[in-house]
């Protein structure tokens, strides 16, 4: 019987390092589950709250005003690097002016990607 998972392995790293993420396929039994990504210290990060846009790069934060699905897109066609994070509901409104019927009550980011240059792949053993 198998005792331990990649995520088991790899929570005690993962937990020390800024910005970690896992992403894990179901392991119900130990023959599933195909494969476990993760990974962490993301070379970029880009946040963005309605047009209040952040960029951080090598320990630097960048706050300016802007378009935040453009800054995407330019990420994207400028880097190789792997995104890991949502694009919430609220960034329809960076493209069209829409009436707001509700309290935003979390305070989430309406973007917020972690670009990575290499991620951990992780297959189970059967």
């Amino acid at each position: 019987m198998k005792t331990t998972t990649p995520t088991l392995e790899m929570k005690p790293v993962l937990q020390e390092r800024p910005f970690p993420f896992l992403l894990e396929s179901a392991l119900i039994q130990e023959n599933t589950g195909e494969s476990t990504y993760m990974g962490s210290d993301p070379c970029l990060v880009l946040s963005a709250k309605g047009s209040r846009i952040s960029l951080w790069e090598a320990g630097k934060e960048r706050i300016w005003t802007g378009a935040p699905l453009e800054v995407l897109d330019s990420i994207l066609k400028e880097e190789n690097l792997i995104g890991i994070g949502w694009l919430g509901y609220e960034l329809c409104r960076s493209l069209e002016t829409l009436p707001s019927s509700t309290k935003d009550d979390l305070q989430f980011p309406d973007l917020f990607i972690a670009f990575h240059d290499q991620i951990q792949q992780k297959s189970p053993t059967h």
